[in-house]
């Protein structure tokens, strides 16, 4: 007598007949045993492969009723073959040991990971290949949600206030809470999930090259698309590379300075050899962290002391302290603000003689985002305006403006995603003639005695502000007073100094490079009658 032939024996699986192999019941128990899954899904696998599945031209599965069950169920069976991301939910906060520790080239694993299951259609195994390294990329993806924004010194909420706090300025004198918990914490973790990474790179990178190779073959329906998502997969990867290489920037900061802005700090920083000096300049300033708004250092503001004192952290620390000690004993804060609210309602005269006087404005953005500010001495009557105001107040105006100048660099920063070099001055000194304004040399004069003495309270509190000024329609009498301020000019203030001619073809080009896209004033850009008659 015969025996019927069995399922495997035809070829075809019923849709939802029990799978019979020889398995034992103790293996067959254990869903995480590879071999077990491994083998029903070979066998469905083959089931199928006998069919004839209609295909579309991308070499996708179709939908076909007949074999919706059987497609379910192999979706269900297919097996997850490595799982080579650690898991990181431990009551007792170390890290799990990893599953492999082997160091096989990142191809072999890639070939253990990639075998299909025995006797599958080709394509149904790149896309099964693909569909395990996605359910990878997602876990990753997740991963790293959680570990760079479940921040371990504040939680959102705080983080969220402390970003909107720096693009304001740190204006608001509350003392942030810091980081309870250990930085390094963060960065094992970090470390682990970067070590994982890898290994699904290898993956998408193996799988991509093998579907290359297949559908160069021609001989596989559905390759090329594989390979195309594949590469997609290797892009987004190489994205969570570089937010991981942030959230590790941000975790390594000091308790005292903001994680955000030292992690875009540090990224502008020339070297590790700058990164080492900050470091230990804000180590070295921590008892002076109540004289600064927050109690937070600013590291971009101490990046600009150790730039100004050429990376001599002595230097630097005394300088800050310094200034630290000024605004304390000025009361300058207080100024500005009293000053600020004064000439928002326009109370009182002095307000108004500045509103109708002012020399400075702002022309637009440069190529940094920052404002240009565009400074016209040439008819600036700084005698009259001392004898007015008062030169207290004078030099309160300008340190406002450099005030409002930081705020600025700080949202620019923040919005940005990128530390900024420092604002572009312009200082207009022509003689305009009777478009100008009378005694232009006496002006002048006075300019000269007037200017050395706010660059170097400037320097002293504000260094590495403000990055080129350009001193433009500059005469020969000109440049000798220019030669004659010299020597009482701070060294920082005039390497930051290029003078130019009268005319306007010797700076144009290089404004419009710095000021990209923006309406320049066409007296700044031109120099026939009716350019020179608008300037204001």
């Amino acid at each position: 007598s015969t025996s019927s032939p069995t399922s495997m024996e035809c070829g075809t699986l019923r849709a939802g007949a029990p799978h019979k192999s020889k398995i034992s019941p103790r293996l067959r128990e254990r869903n995480g045993d590879l071999n077990s899954l491994d083998l029903q899904a070979s066998t469905i696998a083959r089931g199928l492969s006998k069919r004839s599945v209609p295909r579309r031209s991308s070499g996708k599965l179709c939908s076909c009723p007949e074999l919706d069950s059987d497609q379910h169920r192999l979706s269900e069976t297919l097996p997850i073959m490595e799982q080579p991301f650690v898991h990181l939910a431990s009551s007792s906060g170390s890290l799990r040991k990893r599953r492999s520790t082997s160091n096989e080239p990142a191809y072999e694993r890639h070939q253990r990971f990639r075998q299909p299951p025995a006797s599958a259609d080709e394509s149904m195994s790149l896309e099964y290949m693909l569909i395990q390294c996605e359910k990878e990329l997602g876990s990753l993806e997740t991963r790293l949600l959680d570990l760079a924004y479940r921040d371990h010194r504040i939680g959102h909420e705080q983080q969220d206030a402390q970003h909107q706090n720096l693009k304001k300025g740190h204006n608001s004198q509350e003392v942030l809470p810091r980081h309870s918990s250990s930085s390094s914490t963060k960065l094992a973790y970090l470390a682990a999930w970067r070590t994982d990474c890898q290994d699904v790179l290898g993956h998408f990178e193996g799988l991509a090259a093998d579907a290359l190779q297949r559908g160069c073959d021609r001989n596989t329906p559905g390759a090329m698309d594989v390979f195309e998502q594949a590469n997609l997969g290797v892009e987004s990867l190489a994205s969570l590379l570089h937010k991981c290489t942030n959230a590790e920037a941000e975790a390594a900061a000091p308790a005292s300075c903001d994680a955000l802005e030292w992690r875009l700090v540090i990224s502008e920083a020339t070297g590790l050899v700058e990164e080492r000096k900050l470091r230990e300049l804000v180590d070295r300033l921590q008892d002076v962290r109540h004289g600064v708004p927050c109690g937070v250092l600013s590291p971009a503001t101490l990046l600009r002391f150790l730039r100004a004192q050429h990376g001599d952290i002595d230097k630097a620390g005394e300088m800050f302290r310094a200034s630290i000690e000024w605004r304390s004993t000025s009361g300058v804060q207080q100024r500005l603000t009293e000053w600020h609210a004064e000439v928002a309602t326009g109370s009182t005269r002095r307000a108004r003689l500045v509103e109708r006087y002012r020399v400075h404005c702002n022309i637009g953005k440069d190529r940094l985002g920052l404002p240009v500010m565009l400074f016209r001495w040439s008819v600036f009557d700084a005698a009259g305006l001392e004898r007015e105001l008062g030169a207290e107040l004078m030099l309160d105006i300008i340190i406002g403006i450099h005030e409002q100048l930081i705020a600025d660099m700080r949202s620019i920063m923040v919005e940005r995603d990128a530390n900024t070099a420092g604002a572009l001055y312009i200082w207009d000194v022509g003689n305009y003639g009777r478009h100008g304004v009378p005694n232009y040399f006496s002006r002048m004069w006075a300019l000269v005695r007037f200017l050395p003495k706010v660059a170097r309270i400037l320097e002293a509190n504000y260094p590495e502000v403000v990055r080129k000024v350009m001193v433009i329609r500059c005469g020969p009498a000109t440049k000798a007073i220019h030669r004659a301020a010299a020597p009482f000019m701070p060294a920082g203030t005039l390497a930051k100094c290029r003078l130019y001619g009268w005319r306007a073809e010797e700076w144009r080009r290089e404004l419009e490079e710095e000021m990209p896209g923006s309406s320049l004033p066409p007296f700044l850009t031109r120099d026939d009658e009716v350019a020179i008659a608008s300037a204001e």
